[in-house]
């Protein structure tokens, strides 16, 4: 698990390399125990779902953002779909989102985007685009070789992570999220579920 976080200008816990290495782990030890390829998916499958819960607790932006690491929820469902596959499911699991932590007078735009793609082309210099993209973003993940490259940041402006990344040849699977919307539909949630206990709630009658 070294090389991964080799692969990152600032390795930070709480994102996508806490979920790999945790996985990992699980898998290492599911392995010395004989246990199955079934059984092993199941369990990296599981641990990786507790540890993208965890990340707002390891990386305290995501706490006050009230969401997980993007990243890392990706890796679950990728692991998800492995061990649906080998025990025949279809119906997907959730990974719940952490509670938004109130925050006033916060500005539109604080969390931007967090945007994931592919970088295709040749004799792509992969550490210079690593430190240009990290100077860009946070949470920069770049990692591949000169012919792939896999791009994760979180940016205030993603079109300039993709205008720089498509100038070395083709971007494809473009994943974009806007945090500050994902903020806004989990306080809105929020608001909704204390209005509902708040109207389920039995009224105490005066004697």
């Amino acid at each position: 698990m070294r090389r991964p976080y080799h692969a990152v200008a600032n390795p930070v816990e709480g994102t996508i390399l806490t979920v790999m290495r945790e996985a990992s782990e699980v898998a290492t030890q599911q392995v010395a125990r004989g246990a199955s390829l079934k059984q092993m998916i199941a369990s990296v499958a599981a641990q990786a779902k507790d540890t993208v819960r965890r990340t707002p607790e390891l990386l305290p932006k995501l706490k006050e953002a009230g969401v997980v690491d993007a990243g890392g929820k990706g890796l679950f469902y990728i692991f998800l779909g492995m061990k649906n596959g080998l025990t025949r499911k279809s119906r997907p699991e959730a990974v719940k989102e952490a509670t938004p932590q109130e925050k006033p007078n916060a500005e539109a735009g604080s969390y931007g985007f967090d945007v994931q793609f592919l970088i295709e082309g040749k004799d792509m210099p992969v550490k210079a685009i690593r430190q240009k993209i990290t100077s860009m973003g946070e949470s920069v993940l770049v990692v591949g070789d000169n012919r792939l490259i896999r791009v994760h940041a979180h940016s205030p402006n993603p079109q300039a992570i993709l205008d720089y990344s498509g100038g070395f040849s083709t971007i494809q699977d473009i994943i974009l999220e806007n945090m500050d919307e994902q903020v806004k539909r989990l306080e809105e949630k929020r608001v909704k579920k204390s209005q509902r206990t708040s109207r389920a709630s039995p009224r105490t009658k005066s004697k």
